[in-house]
């Protein structure tokens, strides 16, 4: 369902989340995937013929599902159709603007679940040299970034995340850039495509009222343990835009001048002791433990096991630790947060032969 008085006003909601953009650049979708299989099949149309054999980048290493769906050969034609770059590099941009013929660039801002942030103007005059569209899945960064001044054509996010925080709705939007030269093609090729369950509408309104509020909190909750793990002995490494591509990120701040931090929930932790640690540690942590973010209550997830289990030694290659956790902060007190942390960094360090650590 589309076009219905809720879903003018849902997309109302999203577009004052941008800058100057209408609801009539906000297309709606039943989850975040379903927007981004939208734009995937819309970059395929737009380069058919007479642009056949224009290539699809998929810049940086991204979440799971984006990229199956961008490899499926049923989907994404000849092999060479498709081209993958897993770390997002300043090398790999040079080779993007080697391609001879380029039809999409694809990125998330930042990644998942790397948090790494990529050079969007970078990679914006690079599509723009090579009559290509950008597409950006913001889902990460959703709303303490604006990607639509860096260049992007397109901006893909789930709306089951942080615009509705608590699992009660799914859906996803896609923000076309008015601006872009490619947005009547856009809009021409999405025409038809966009639906969303009125009900889901409904719940997804109620749920994000407070979206703005609830951001400001999560960010301050999420520094925090993001610093504290950064600190910690028995932490290897963290990946947060707060300690990594800082200065890409903060780039493309919604609010540069506010000296708050703003860098979103979702931030992943490598433990010192490989496996057996991270087991250990895991098994402790008393919070909700799920594969989604931005929810109102902290969950975890290990996600390389659970999503890539079955390719775990291509994934190291692509800079991807088998034994990440990863983290989506949320609105509990942060004291009550870094208790459970401590509880299972106590666990892991005990079971490691370690003692205990001072937490």
């Amino acid at each position: 369902m589309a076009g219905t008085s809720i879903h003018t006003a849902l997309k109302e909601r999203v577009a004052s989340l941008y800058p100057r953009i209408g609801a009539a650049n906000v297309l709606l979708y039943p989850c975040g995937m379903s927007a981004i299989f939208a734009a995937f099949r819309m970059a395929k149309a737009l380069h058919a013929t007479p642009r056949q054999g224009r290539k699809i980048v998929l810049f940086g290493f991204p979440y799971l599902d984006t990229l199956k769906i961008m490899r499926r050969p049923e989907w994404r034609g000849a092999a060479d159709d498709f081209v993958f770059y897993p770390h997002g590099n300043s090398d790999e941009m040079d080779a993007i603007d080697q391609l001879e013929s380029i039809g999409a660039i694809f990125t998330e801002f930042p990644t998942n679940p790397l948090l790494h942030s990529v050079d969007l103007k970078r990679l914006a005059a690079i599509a723009r040299r090579h009559n290509a569209i950008l597409i950006v899945d913001d889902t990460i960064g959703s709303y303490n970034v604006q990607v639509l001044d860096a260049g992007a054509d397109v901006v893909a996010t789930s709306l089951s995340k942080i615009f509705t925080c608590a699992c009660t709705a799914t859906g996803g939007s896609l923000v076309v850039n008015p601006a872009s030269t490619w947005a009547a093609a856009v809009h021409t090729s999405l025409a038809s495509d966009e639906y969303l369950f009125e009900d889901d509408c409904v719940e997804l309104l109620a749920m994000s009222k407070d979206v703005r509020e609830r951001l400001r909190r999560v960010n301050a909750n999420a520094s925090i343990i993001a610093s504290r793990f950064a600190s910690h002995p028995q932490v290897q490494a963290v990946y947060y835009p707060k300690f990594i591509d800082s200065d890409l990120y903060k780039a493309n701040l919604t609010h540069p001048d506010d000296d708050s931090d703003a860098f979103g929930p979702l931030m992943s932790v490598v433990l010192r002791g490989g496996a057996a640690a991270a087991a250990t540690f895991y098994d402790a942590l008393n919070v909700a433990k799920g594969p989604s973010l931005g929810t109102n209550f902290t969950l975890s997830v290990p996600y390389t096991i659970l999503a890539h289990y079955d390719e775990l030694e291509y994934v190291a290659s692509c800079g991807l630790d088998r034994n990440l956790v990863r983290f989506s902060i949320g609105l509990e007190d942060v004291d009550e947060i870094w208790g459970y942390m401590a509880v299972a960094f106590e666990a892991a360090a005990t079971s490691c032969g370690g003692g205990s650590i001072p937490l």
